[in-house]
């Protein structure tokens, strides 16, 4: 049991490493959506990937080694499959210890991380928004107070021409 329990510690705090990374890289990747620099964002996410698919691996062990400790301590009990709060009930002293200051720190790491998330997409939207703010600029779209409108009596652009317009305002016609 000793031995599966440190498995479990150290798996617990290589998943947290991990998480810690995770928002290493998520807050240089809001660095590089509010300076604009894109062409850094896909090493970036490459490099996140690699980290989401290694605590992937963590987790699939994590889930097997409380399976085992749950087979363990659940012999004689008639249960199966315990939670690790049912493990930590179960424990004491210095284990217990280390498992819960363990599990605080992956739930206030995952925490932040999940609210960094939350900002980078809004991030990533804000960035969209003006990206077909500007394709629409481009395609001679009229601005009016903020929305895309065409002015009374202007004639529409036919969406199916996919060329500019006669009368050189606009090279594009629709977003792709």
């Amino acid at each position: 049991m000793d031995t599966l329990m440190d498995q479990l510690v150290d798996n617990l705090e290589e998943q947290l490493a991990t998480y810690k990374l995770l928002i290493k890289y998520g807050q240089e990747k809001q660095d590089i959506l509010v300076d604009g620099r894109l062409a850094e964002l896909e090493s970036l996410v490459k490099k996140e990937q690699q980290v989401v698919y290694r605590n992937g691996e963590l987790e699939q062990s994590r889930r097997q080694l409380v399976s085992a400790i749950s087979r363990e301590l659940a012999e004689g009990e008639g249960k199966a499959d315990l939670t690790l709060t049912d493990i930590l009930s179960h424990l004491d002293g210095q284990d217990k210890a280390r498992l819960e200051t363990l599990f605080q720190e992956l739930e206030r790491v995952v925490l932040e991380l999940g609210d960094l998330n939350t900002k980078n997409n809004a991030l990533i939207e804000q960035s969209l928004s003006y990206i077909n703010y500007s394709l629409d600029v481009l395609a001679g779209a009229d601005l009016d107070s903020g929305a895309y409108s065409r002015k009374a009596g202007q004639k529409e652009v036919p969406k199916d021409s996919g060329k500019a317009k006669k009368d050189g305002k606009s090279f594009l016609d629709h977003r792709v």
